[in-house]
């Protein structure tokens, strides 16, 4: 007996309708109740003929141009949709972000387009750099989106462009004042 899937094989990521502009991110939103949306793509099933949804299992994100950020010092956790989406496990590296999803957390019906905004919180372990830069991208053609075997898969290339975000700059805010050597006196209004 041979078993052949007919899944159709071109869902993919594209641009969203809007994406998240460029701002700040304070370095004390350090939890996952302050992640801040910073990248928006879309999935579609274009619903060629296989009439099966596509059941994301990985989404892979990479840092655009702009991005001056060490990732694994800097990123604490990733939410997508608000939390609204189940996550199994996140692998946070300074060259990707994988994000696995259990099978049938994130389904695409066929024929549909469904928006995903990423969100994410920063550590707070004293590494963070001010001014430096969080940018995020989908590679078009080396995408790494991976989707349940039940259903439509995703294509080689997703069009002929990489989904980039908007610049996300980092403001360090210090919570605390230390000296490595302390005066041994300090005068107060003196000229």
């Amino acid at each position: 007996i041979l078993c052949t899937s007919n899944f159709d094989s071109d869902s993919k990521a594209e641009d969203p309708l809007t994406q998240e502009p460029a701002g700040s991110f304070p370095s004390l939103w350090d939890t996952p109740a302050e992640a801040k949306d910073v990248f928006k793509f879309r999935i579609t099933d274009t619903g060629t003929s296989d009439g099966m949804v596509t059941k994301v299992t990985n989404i892979r994100i990479k840092p655009d141009g702009g991005n001056t950020a060490d990732w694994t010092d800097a990123i604490a956790g990733v939410k997508l949709n608000d939390g609204a989406i189940s996550i199994a496990s996140t692998n946070i590296t300074d060259g990707y972000i994988d994000i696995n999803i259990n099978p049938g957390d994130l389904n695409v019906a066929d024929g549909t387009s469904t928006d995903i905004t990423m969100s994410i919180w920063l550590t707070n372990t004293g590494n963070l750099v001010d001014g430096s830069i969080l940018d995020f991208r989908i590679d078009y053609d080396d995408h790494g989106f991976t989707a349940g075997s039940n259903g439509s898969q995703f294509a080689n290339i997703f069009g002929s462009g990489d989904i980039s975000g908007n610049n996300q700059t980092i403001q360090v805010t210090a919570t605390e004042l230390g000296f490595s050597i302390c005066p041994a006196s300090a005068h107060v209004n003196m000229d």
